[in-house]
């Protein structure tokens, strides 16, 4: 097999412009395993995409240390949720410990912290991550929120990561980069109060046992959703559901998804739900990996772990390389229940131990196809 040739190099500069850069990879960097990337700006989330001649090997995200002198630092026994209130419009918070921070009132059992400015939240060390408790509900019109690095729990009774307040509230650009998400009651997304949402990109981050529907966006405007080299684990309704219906494009990209959509309820959709837009929206789902979907004793809602329902797609669609297994409802009621062929591919991943969370694949074709969530492919 020949070797890299290349890096190829994506990130948003300062001013809101996308950008991209060709890294050659000499034969000594071949030889030693590495290159060194020099002159990168802090604070920033880029993407590098590992090339051998015109073939992907390997995609990955990583957002770089902020430059501490224009921060505001947070340190184990600081109170966060008094940082947060008086942080100005587009702050950076760096949090430069691996402590436990709560962003919450004690009596508060919603557990939220309302938010009204653009902030940036950032573990400061990737291998050394704080924990984040709580949830963050928009309160008013909120240009960005970016988080990095951070453990996010909701310990079980924050009904989201993400809540959509009521009107006038509006977010413009949802980043989460980095992150483990866990334990919130309801979903990561929750836009039940149907106000609009600009772009959510979600990347390189895992998220476990959400009690519902994982994106619920009930109405409102909706622009894009775009999620990137993700874990999904133990999550109990419709995975994905869009009402919204405006043009969207909504994307997953080598994603792994293991026992997904499993409550037996009536509002249990199945993965994919858009079914308020018109075909001129997009859902784009490309080298992903399904394990354990839905359930095989059905009550009485029978699509409960379907793909899609024909009644509940009215998006356009495109699919490419995904895989699935041991997911016995996935087809028999689906839109695709014919013929899916073009959808996705039966295999076993061989996963190391997937019920206490090793999603490491055994399975050298997937690994070869770079198929799921790439920090599983070694």
């Amino acid at each position: 097999e020949k070797a890299v040739t290349e890096l190829q190099l994506s990130w948003i500069d300062k001013d809101k412009k996308a950008q991209k850069a060709t890294l050659k990879i000499s034969e000594a960097e071949v030889a030693a395993g590495q290159k060194v990337l020099t002159d990168l700006i802090p604070s920033t989330a880029y993407e590098i995409r590992i090339k051998n001649d015109k073939k992907t090997r390997g995609i990955r995200t990583f957002t770089t240390k902020a430059d501490l002198t224009t921060v505001i630092q947070v340190h184990s026994g600081d109170d966060l949720t008094a940082i947060l209130d008086n942080a100005k419009e587009g702050a950076y918070i760096a949090i430069m410990d691996n402590a436990k921070y709560t962003i919450y009132a004690p009596d508060d059992d919603a557990k939220t912290y309302t938010l009204n400015k653009s902030l940036t939240i950032s573990g400061y060390y990737s291998s050394n991550r704080p924990t984040i408790k709580g949830c963050i509900t928009i309160g008013s019109s909120v240009k960005t929120l970016e988080l990095s690095n951070v453990i996010l729990n909701g310990e079980k009774k924050a009904d989201g990561l993400l809540i959509m307040g009521k009107d006038p509230a509006e977010i413009e650009t949802f980043k989460v980069n980095g992150c483990d998400i866990s334990d919130y009651k309801n979903s990561v997304i929750n836009n039940e109060s149907k106000v609009n949402i600009g772009s959510i990109t979600i990347q390189n981050s895992t998220i476990s046992n959400i009690g519902r529907d994982v994106i619920d966006i009930r109405g409102g405007k909706l622009k894009s959703i775009e999620v990137s080299a993700c874990t999904f684990n133990n999550t109990a309704r419709t995975f994905l559901r869009n009402n919204s219906s405006s043009i969207a494009t909504i994307s997953f990209t080598q994603c792994t998804f293991y026992k997904v959509c499993h409550l037996d309820n009536k509002d249990n959709n199945g993965l994919f739900l858009m079914d308020k837009t018109t075909d001129n929206s997009e859902l784009i789902v490309k080298q992903c990996l399904f394990y354990n979907i839905g359930m095989e004793k059905l009550g009485d809602n029978k699509y409960v772990g379907t793909w899609t329902r024909s009644d509940k797609m009215k998006a356009s669609e495109t699919y490419a390389d995904n895989y699935y297994y041991d997911s016995p409802n996935l087809w028999t009621n689906s839109k695709y229940a014919k013929d899916y062929s073009m959808v996705a591919t039966e295999a076993n991943p061989q996963f190391i131990d997937a019920e206490n969370g090793n999603f490491t694949v055994g399975n050298k074709e997937l690994v070869g196809n770079e198929i799921g969530d790439p920090r599983w492919l070694k």
